[in-house]
């Protein structure tokens, strides 16, 4: 059974107790998809592998942001990923940690940016077709 399906969904970004996660997974969905003659699509999806850092522990501790406090502020209309992680220990159990957001209800950008400092590896790729 695929990591995803066994993992357990906590209300924080940690377990706190015995949980020792060493290994980070994540699925991206490639940029383009391949549309079909009957009119479906097909997405190149690749599961990808990296070793768990110390900055992506710790901002996944951090809490939601505060909304601004200056009038007027607004999200902006740029539609990014969905950003769903596995967190990984030696005995291949699996917990998907909650996403520290901003006030729009996106990743915290310093969550993305210690995301995408980590070395990443192919551990598989999938082909998904939509109809």
């Amino acid at each position: 059974m695929p990591p995803f399906e066994q993992a357990e969904v906590y209300a924080g970004s940690l377990p706190q107790v015995g949980f020792r996660p060493t290994d980070v997974v994540r699925c991206v969905v490639a940029d383009s998809a391949t549309q079909r003659d009957d009119g479906s699509m097909i997405y190149r999806i690749s599961q990808e592998t990296g070793t768990l850092t110390t900055e992506l522990v710790q901002r996944l501790r951090w809490p939601d942001s505060a909304p601004p406090t200056r009038p007027n502020a607004a999200c902006d209309a740029s539609a990014r990923p969905i950003l769903y992680l596995l967190l990984v220990d030696t005995t291949g159990r699996g917990y998907r940690p909650r996403i520290p957001l901003d006030w729009c209800g996106e990743p915290r950008p310093e969550v993305t940016q210690a995301v995408q400092a980590v070395e990443w590896r192919t551990t598989g790729t999938y082909e998904v077709t939509r109809s």
